[in-house]
């Protein structure tokens, strides 16, 4: 496989990781969110205000189909592989890892973000993850995201160490 995914709920370290990752392997690293607010010119809390969620969720699946052909670690919107059936494309089109950790814990490390459209209070950001967590085991690997960088680096690189291009 020449493509990366990370899943997982915001504040689980997808872009951190996948930075890191990237480096490591050698591949290009792309955040879907970002890549999607350069293309529409816009903040993802202002999609979802100006067209709403599900203009916004087909935005994700058109970036999912305009991947380029190379190798690269990409670090998924939280809702991403929850709509348009994306958890399969993202399986058809490369090794799908999801950072998991307890809702508290990510909640804990989002509430000081204003840009957040989904989440509000602790009771609303657990609803949301029970509503993912679905689609997130369908992952090809799950790796513990209460841990360090590092430790969760050495943790994908031991359980995707054959089944990824280097």
């Amino acid at each position: 496989m020449n493509k990366i995914f990370l899943i997982g709920m915001m504040g689980c370290g997808k872009t951190t990781v996948g930075k890191e990752l990237a480096q490591v392997l050698g591949y290009t690293f792309i955040d879907s969110d970002s890549e999607i607010e350069k293309k529409s010119k816009m903040k993802i809390s202002q999609i979802f205000l100006k067209y709403g969620e599900p203009y916004f969720r087909k935005l994700e699946t058109d970036f999912l189909d305009s991947l380029p052909e190379k190798k690269i670690v990409v670090a998924c919107g939280g809702g991403l592989p929850c709509f348009n059936d994306n958890i399969n494309r993202i399986k058809r089109l490369g090794f799908v890892i999801y950072l998991e950790a307890a809702p508290a814990l990510l909640f804990l490390r989002v509430a000081k973000l204003k840009d957040r459209p989904l989440i509000s209070d602790l009771k609303q950001f657990k609803v949301l993850f029970n509503q993912r967590s679905g689609d997130y085991q369908a992952a090809d690997v799950v790796i513990d995201a209460s841990l360090t960088t590092k430790e969760i680096l050495v943790q994908i690189l031991l359980k995707t160490d054959s089944k990824i291009e280097k």
